[in-house]
């Protein structure tokens, strides 16, 4: 029986109810796959609880199962469990490392964790999001639904020790991404930085308060989902919308996210990992992670949370309705995932939460 490593920065039972949802998008990845939990696969699940510093520790104990031997591939879902994946499996003979599927990953050819996109060369592939592509129509869509918007603040954490997460040790290259495209569209712009360590809400709420943008644009990582509740409850005391990149903001209290959908982006990495150990029936002995590509999100999602756009419109906000065919359309590497090896159309869907 093969037995794939699950590598997660949440919980066994998410306080935000995603950890299962992208266990479960994960298994039904394997199973249209004809992998089977129980059956003929065994999933290992390792989970840090929110505590990247344990990342180092899960990945050799799935490297390192005792009697039971190393997983056969790691899925890794948090992308502060890369590099720590990344230096375990470096640290293994060439020829016999451990695969790596990446279920989410930023600019993983500039952080050295692949060769090219196309051909990653090592023992790592799976799917990255196209931050050159993604920002810009994060901001468009921005634009469309807050079309009086002059000015940007765009929160991010900045880390104290840029190698211990890509997550935090991109920020700048994020931030120099977002001015960019705030400068084409117009809009001032302004940096809210957050220390990854600073988890005083009264500090993070007071960071939010002095804002001098008409939108707070929040780039999503642990340090701020943890701190979710705190910045929304600010930005709502002070009239001040908050856009973000995935749906449980706008879920939580934020007028609107433009991401990929990352519970299907996990059932992609299902189909990776089914790639590379190959058919259960052994007529196809698998890919190489080397030789398989780096992929984009299958669904692009745009969420936008009703009651919080009536509450904004009541203080004189103006906040436009839009359909499907008002969301900017991605384009490049966004535009044309590839599935079960075929290139298609990316969907992009509209989401009205209540």
């Amino acid at each position: 029986m093969k037995r794939i490593g699950y590598l997660s920065a949440g919980w066994p039972v998410s306080r935000w109810g995603l950890s299962q949802a992208f266990l479960n998008a994960f298994e039904a990845g394997l199973a249209e796959m004809h992998w089977i939990e129980g059956e003929n696969v065994e999933i290992v699940p390792k989970f840090a609880e929110g505590n990247p510093d344990l990342f180092p520790r899960l990945v050799d104990d799935l490297l390192n199962r005792g009697k039971d031997g190393p997983v056969d591939v790691i899925a890794v879902i948090s992308t502060q469990a890369i590099m720590p994946v990344q230096r375990a499996t470096e640290a293994q003979p060439v020829g016999a490392r451990t695969p790596a599927v990446l279920a989410d990953s930023f600019f993983p050819k500039i952080f050295g964790n692949v060769r090219e996109l196309h051909e990653p060369g090592g023992n790592i592939t799976g799917l990255y999001l196209d931050q050159e592509q993604l920002t810009p129509l994060r901001l468009r869509w921005l634009k469309t639904i807050l079309p009086k918007t002059r000015s940007l603040a765009v929160m991010h954490t900045t880390a104290e020790h840029p190698d211990t997460s890509i997550e935090d040790s991109c920020a700048q290259l994020k931030w120099e991404i977002a001015e960019r495209a705030a400068t084409q569209l117009g809009l001032e712009f302004q940096r809210v930085e957050v220390p990854m360590q600073n988890e005083d809400p009264q500090e993070i709420a007071y960071q939010v308060a002095r804002v001098q943008a008409d939108v707070l644009f929040v780039m999503s990582t642990y340090p701020l989902r943890r701190q979710r509740a705190v910045i929304l409850k600010a930005a709502s005391e002070k009239g001040l919308p908050v856009v973000a990149e995935a749906r449980e903001w706008p879920r939580d209290g934020a007028l609107t996210s433009y991401g990929p959908d990352r519970a299907e982006m996990c059932r992609q990495a299902g189909h990776s990992v089914a790639a590379i150990i190959g058919d259960p029936d052994h007529s196809d002995r698998g890919r190489d992670p080397g030789a398989l590509p780096m992929n984009g999100p299958a669904v692009l999602e745009v969420v936008l949370k009703e009651d919080v756009a009536k509450l904004l419109k009541a203080r004189g906000v103006e906040v436009m309705d839009a359909s499907v065919s008002d969301i900017p359309p991605p384009q490049g590497s966004l535009a044309s995932p590839i599935m079960h090896g075929v290139a298609t159309a990316v969907q992009v869907r509209r989401v009205l939460l209540p």
